[in-house]
């Protein structure tokens, strides 16, 4: 498990190198669309993560966090109208020997929920990998890796893009 301040940090940025990457709004920065509760889509993400921990009821979920992000358009840019997306994640500690199994578990639980795996690889050792998948009916996103100290399984999950709801703003707290 991730302990020590540094590890935290390290995990923390790299949550936010794969979420921040992710949601992109292909239609342009400044396209319509729909608006969310922030509570709301947390809660979907939440119970996104409640798949994938049930899949591994032996692993510890730690490091959990919920964070909305801005959104950008395809070159990069960011529009001046809030939009935003969730990024969260948490750490599943797997010992190095249940790693590549417990991916094995997760993916098929999460494609017996209707998401479509769209990225799957193992690492040369044959212990170690990821895993890419997307849920049509939410247009969430997850990505699993084995963490490279061998302490477990990082787990991200995306939100669209949505414009904040009337009274609200979660990029502005």
């Amino acid at each position: 498990m991730i302990r020590t301040p540094a590890g935290m940090l390290a995990l923390t940025a790299a949550f936010a190198l794969t979420a921040g990457c992710t949601p992109t709004d292909p239609k342009g920065k400044d396209a319509p669309l729909p608006t969310r509760p922030f509570a709301e889509v947390t809660q979907q993400a939440e119970a996104d993560a409640k798949i994938i921990t049930d899949a591994a009821p032996d692993a510890e979920k730690s490091l959990w966090t919920a964070t909305p992000a801005p959104c950008t358009g395809q070159n990069g840019e960011f529009a001046d109208d809030d939009r935003w997306y969730l990024a969260a994640g948490f750490v599943l500690d797997v010992p190095p020997s249940d790693q590549f199994t417990t991916l094995g578990r997760i993916k098929t639980a999460l494609q017996n929920k209707g998401w479509v795996i769209t990225g799957e690889e193992s690492f040369a050792d044959g212990t170690r990998g990821d895993l890419t998948a997307h849920n049509p009916a939410t247009g969430h996103t997850t990505n699993l890796f084995t963490t490279k100290d061998r302490t477990g399984i990082a787990v991200s999950v995306d939100s669209p893009c949505y414009m904040p709801s009337p009274g609200e703003n979660p990029l502005k707290g």
